[in-house]
């Protein structure tokens, strides 16, 4: 790492905290200026879900970390309910509860773009600014009703070609908690996913991204959708 301006750390949900420490450590012996951990919930600022999540805490813990060493920057069906092979979908609730989230070209482009920006600058946003604290950004505000509207769009399908189920999202979260103390690790993707539909506290920053601030393109919903459906396994 000697010589590298930055170092972003991309993990499994599964790996120890003492591993990002350690990787944390061995940067900051080889001088790297700044370090971008593993965010794995959207906004630490929602204290339940993340508690709920048993993420944060470790999360957390790794910031406090890189802080102390003077360094800054902050599917299936067990996801968002959607199986395109046997065209069914599980709403969580009723399908309109409202959440923030991204793609993995946004955010690796809002990456780039907080990299590229100066360490200080009296005009403008700038490195100084961001430094320990979350980047908050969004690809899509949605909710699952609207989900299936833009695969109903992208398949041509029409909806009574489709099973549409529903589920209590507080109530698959405690099946899925049940599953992962058992030793069924699924049990992790099915509580998570229907977590952050909780009707009463959703993952939902929309009032807090930094997309136009980041100067970020607006996504397109339906091409989203045309790149989930194209993913191997899901056609």
């Amino acid at each position: 790492m000697k010589g590298q301006d930055v170092l972003i750390i991309t993990m499994n949900a599964m790996q120890p905290v003492e591993t990002s420490l350690k990787l944390i450590d061995a940067a900051a012996a080889a001088g790297v200026r700044y370090i971008v951990p593993n965010e794995l919930v959207s906004n630490r600022e929602q204290v339940q879900l993340g508690k709920d999540l048993m993420l944060v805490e470790g999360q957390i813990k790794v910031c406090e970390h890189i802080v102390s060493k003077h360094l800054n920057l902050a599917g299936t069906e067990t996801r968002f309910g959607f199986d395109f092979a046997k065209r069914t979908v599980t709403f969580y609730d009723e399908g309109d509860t409202k959440i923030t989230t991204s793609t993995w070209t946004q955010t690796g482009r809002a990456l780039a773009h907080v990299l590229a920006l100066p360490l200080t600058s009296e005009a403008g946003l700038s490195i100084a600014q961001l430094e320990n604290s979350q980047v908050l950004i969004t690809s899509h505000y949605v909710w699952q009703r609207k989900m299936l509207d833009s695969i109903l769009r992208v398949t041509g399908y029409q909806e009574s070609q489709w099973t549409i189920s529903h589920d209590g999202a507080k109530a698959r979260f405690g099946r899925g908690m049940s599953m992962m103390q058992q030793g069924n690790f699924q049990g992790f993707e099915i509580a998570m996913y229907s977590r952050v539909f909780f009707p009463d506290d959703p993952m939902n920053h929309e009032a807090k991204v930094m997309t136009a601030a980041l100067d970020l393109p607006k996504e397109d919903l339906d091409a989203s959708t045309r790149t989930a459906i194209s993913m191997p396994g899901q056609s």
